[in-house]
């Protein structure tokens, strides 16, 4: 598996060399390059016996060849997680070891080609590192076993400039907060911020703030726990920090992110699973110029390292249309996340449940999550009831005219955004004309609703809403007057290309995936939906033509005595077979990568915030978004 959008594919640090690890290892920012350093792997002893270090290209396409740090002293090893950090311009590795007689933390300077020894720190020292400069004062933290694993803490004099030895440096100071694994220090928010997992069972993930009288008082919880240590990075303003740690019992790296606009941190977003995400220790974390670096070891113990990067920037997924690079751009050139029975998580009568839900978002929800393209099916709950939201013959609680207001409300503070309504009828004994006309008498004077038969620009939509029609024509609607894409000629369980000649007299084409029905429930049915998706999604991002949009339907339903319900295909692992919107995600991933878009259709789907909860990302993140 990839990690979740935008995070870049795993790629292994430098292939051919060895770059095995038993500890999380160093990173930092230095002249605009990220340096990597990390205790050596020996084929001879588990311990290590120097470090190593590398560099990010300038030509920005990977890592240098590692160089070998030895210690002067051979008995020496690396004990714990060492620390890389700038000081007056000067980068130094902080470096715990144990010896054949005691241990410590040894402190080295890079000259531009490799680091030199400076000087060494008593055996309180011999712990995982971190390290942070706030002010032209450099901080050290670590945590003292015999001292009940509190934190120690150290800073530099006043007026340093250049570190020599142990005397520039504060008396160590007691910190009243304790853990037993990696801490990380950040500048974040104007504040030197501590983070750790507490050192209890519930292992909880923990802010403290240095405040400006020098003492540290905890942050707001942060509703996090998890495993190993934790990893911080900030942007160099301190607005925006991204967080790392493991998870419970378990192997993957969870990642979260304070989000500036809610003044919150997100939900933890796991970074994947499998051979190369499975990781020894949290991943190590930095911001360097538009990037974000996570470098980890794999699991088990002193396996190669990967990588993966995301750009800087941090697009919401309620507001990514306002991201997008090209605001004139067609939407048929646009990759667009969106929901089959959209409006089915109303329905929670326990009947039938399974079968009739293929959604857990309300509307609104779906719409924060990135969700552009709703498919809406109508009937009438009665003879003289409103048009409202089916699935099949089932009634699902709302009314057209309630979801409609939800959209336009949601867009009232959403201006950058635009919102696709795909209509058709779906209760066999309504009348598809009188869903027309009903929708008609809903919309055709509404002025945000855009309802041309031709493919606008997002910039002619932005704020609106955009009517695809599965429905006849209104008959009160005069003659040569559009109302929406013309999709009524919808093609049924199979792939098609409907053609239709627009008002403006140019010819509209809609390339259509939608089989949906199969006679045999399970694995055979996923598997050949799975291909046809793969299939469409290579077919869209081949199209080079505005006036063909491809819209494609994950969804499908079987025949059996007991069919498998949309939740179970979409993201259960029926018959070993890998979940069909895991398997469209990967593909999805496989086309576009950062700074090279790729449009991959409209995708309509079934439950796609699981079973990973990265897919709708892996789509928005598929366009071309603008760099700053």
């Amino acid at each position: 598996m990839s990690p979740p959008a935008p995070w870049s594919q795993a790629n292994s640090l430098i292939p051919g060399s060895d770059t095995g690890t038993q500890y999380k290892p160093a990173i930092c920012d230095h002249e605009g390059q990220v340096f990597l350093a990390w205790a050596r792997s020996s084929d001879t002893s588990s311990n290590d016996p120097s470090f190593s270090f590398s560099r990010w290209l300038a030509s920005d396409n990977g890592w240098a060849p590692p160089k070998l740090v030895p210690f002067s002293d051979p008995s020496r090893y690396q004990s714990d997680t060492s620390a890389l950090v700038v000081f007056h311009g000067v980068l130094y590795a902080f470096v715990p070891f144990s010896s054949s007689g005691d241990g410590g933390m040894a402190i080295f300077s890079y000259d531009g080609n490799t680091f030199n020894f400076v000087c060494d720190w008593g055996s309180v020292w011999s712990t995982p590192i971190a390290a942070v400069v706030f002010k032209e004062t450099l901080h050290v933290v670590g945590y003292n076993e015999s001292n009940g694993d509190h934190f120690n803490w150290t800073w530099t004099n006043d007026g340093l400039k250049t570190i020599t030895g142990p005397g520039d440096f504060s008396a160590n100071t007691t910190i009243d907060e304790s853990s037993t694994s990696n801490p990380a220090l950040v500048v974040r928010q104007d504040h030197v911020s501590l983070f750790f997992l507490t050192s209890n069972d519930s292992r909880a993930v923990t802010e403290c703030k240095l405040t400006d009288d020098n003492t540290w008082v905890r942050g707001p919880t942060i509703g996090q726990s998890g495993n190993s240590g934790i990893s911080a990075t900030s942007t160099p303003d301190g607005q925006h920090t991204w967080i790392c740690f493991k998870t419970h019992n378990g192997r993957t790296n969870l990642m979260c992110n304070w989000k500036v606009k809610a003044s919150s941190w997100s939900n933890n977003t796991s970074m994947g699973s499998g051979t190369t995400l499975e990781c020894a220790n949290e991943a190590a974390l930095v911001v360097s110029g538009d990037w974000v670096y996570a470098v980890w070891n794999t699991y088990p113990n002193n396996q190669p390292m990967y990588y993966s990067r995301r750009p800087l920037k941090q697009v919401e997924m309620d507001s990514w249309m306002g991201e997008l690079d090209n605001q004139d751009i067609p939407i048929s050139m646009l990759s667009i996340p969106g929901t089959h029975d959209s409006a089915t998580s109303s329905y929670s009568t326990f009947i039938a449940k399974r079968w009739v839900r293929c959604q857990d978002m309300s509307i609104a929800e779906q719409l924060d999550a990135g969700i552009r393209y709703f498919d809406l099916r109508g009937g009438y709950d009665g003879s003289s009831a409103p048009l409202g939201a089916f699935h099949g013959k089932v009634y699902l609680g709302l009314t057209f005219a309630e979801i409609f207001q939800i959209f336009e409300t949601w867009l009232s503070t959403h201006s950058t955004e635009a919102i696709i309504v795909q209509v058709k009828r779906d209760q066999d004994s309504a009348d598809n004309q009188q869903v027309a006309n009903d929708l008609y008498k809903l919309i055709g004077d509404n002025d945000n609703w855009v309802t041309t038969d031709t493919i606008p620009q997002l910039s002619q939509i932005r704020g609106k809403m955009l009517l695809v029609r599965r429905t006849p024509m209104p008959q009160n609607l005069g003659q040569g007057i559009p109302f929406g894409i013309n999709a009524s000629d919808w093609p049924w369980n199979k792939q098609d290309t409907i053609t239709y000649p627009a008002q403006s007299l140019a010819n509209v084409s809609l390339t259509i995936e939608d089989f949906c029905s199969y006679e045999k429930a399970g694995p055979s049915a996923l598997k050949d939906k799975t291909q046809r998706m793969q299939t469409f999604v290579d077919q869209a991002n081949s199209n080079a033509d505005p006036s063909n949009w491809f819209i494609g339907y994950s969804s499908y339903m079987t025949e059996g005595s007991v069919p498998d319900s949309s939740e179970n295909y979409a993201t259960e692992a029926l018959g070993g077979q890998t979940p069909l919107n895991t398997a469209l995600e990967q593909h999805i991933r496989s086309k576009w990568s950062i700074g090279n878009p790729a449009c991959v259709g409209t995708i309509v789907m079934d439950f796609p915030e699981s079973p990973g909860g990265s897919l709708i990302q892996s789509i928005v993140y598929s366009n071309a978004i603008k760099s700053t």
